[in-house]
């Protein structure tokens, strides 16, 4: 396989990298903290390495070779008890092709013509949509909301961190996007990067996708979205809980006790986000099916300015 990374990840180093999977019949991976990745319909998709190391092992145990580009070996963010920190199989062999700090995109393009790929039929991504979901709100049904009212030339910023892990799934035949991870283990990047992409693009419309623990850091970004009306609808993923370190202390096989669990949740009081934007100078709503939340997000990213999405999950 070959894993990619860093400017890799863009249209042009897609169309190479997708030369040399139909070529040379080799498997395209990125790697899990990509800061910026081009995609959508009629691009090359690339799936993302899963974070769950029994998920990432099973995606990966057919190789026998990792080709990095830009990247470095994946390996699992903590160290688990009994499970691998390498995510790979045991046999398969690493070879880089290009560090991070060397011009990966020109090394696709010399190895693409090396090996005579460079006129190589390419395996484009198909429109495709997720039938539109009903009801009750949960990791599917925004998933397949957000897929149905995706502009194209969006700007997703995304730090849904465990609620939205199939949200690639369910996206990738959506109109061509960029995708916006965060790239480290802190949490709160996601709004201030929400809104430093709308600074950048001003003349496009850019979504904000954050559980509601993420946001609580850095929540003055509303302020300053409204300060500079800036064209970012924000959905929170409001669960009331820091949701990945309770599935992190799971991991670790850590049985957490009362006091324990009470640091992860966000209750007693509730935080009402609606409110909180108001006071920021953002107009917000709050949703609780999937009906609501698609024509709350079809207003917002169709409106001027910004705009917020209490998500009930």
């Amino acid at each position: 396989m070959i894993l990619l990374g860093g400017k890799t990840l863009r249209e042009s180093s897609l169309e190479w990298a997708g030369k040399l999977a139909s070529r040379c019949d080799v498997g395209l991976i990125t790697e899990f903290a990509t800061a910026r990745t081009q995609r959508g319909a009629g691009r090359v998709h690339v799936p993302r390495m899963p974070y769950v190391v029994d998920v990432a092992l099973e995606a990966t145990k057919r190789f026998k070779h990792a080709i990095l580009v830009n990247t470095k070996s994946p390996v699992a963010f903590f160290a688990y008890p009994n499970k691998p920190s390498l995510l790979l199989a045991k046999d398969c062999q690493i070879h880089t092709l290009a560090t991070v700090a060397e011009d990966g995109p020109q090394a696709l393009i010399e190895l693409a013509v090396m090996l005579g790929a460079e006129n190589a039929e390419i395996q484009r991504q198909s429109p495709d949509l997720p039938k539109m979901p009903s009801g009750k709100l949960d990791s599917d049904t925004i998933s397949a909301v957000v897929a149905n009212v995706l502009p194209e030339g969006v700007i997703v910023s995304d730090e849904s961190i465990s609620m939205g892990r199939n949200l690639l799934d369910f996206t990738k035949g959506c109109p061509p996007h960029d995708w916006l991870f965060i790239t480290g283990g802190s949490i709160g990047q996601g709004m201030p990067l929400a809104t430093g992409a709308a600074v950048a693009c001003r003349d496009r419309p850019v979504l904000s996708l954050s559980g509601d623990g993420s946001a609580m850091y850095t929540l003055q970004s509303l302020w300053t979205q409204a300060r500079e009306q800036l064209n970012v609808t924000t959905v929170i993923y409001a669960n009331r809980s820091y949701a990945i370190l309770h599935g992190e202390l799971r991991n670790v096989g850590a049985q957490p006790g009362k006091n324990t669990r009470r640091l992860f949740d966000l209750e007693n009081p509730n935080l009402n986000w609606v409110e909180m934007a108001c006071g920021m100078g953002v107009e917000g709503v709050r949703v609780e099916t999937a009906e609501e939340l698609h024509r709350a997000m079809s207003y917002g990213l169709s409106t001027p300015g910004p705009y917020l999405i209490e998500a009930i999950c």
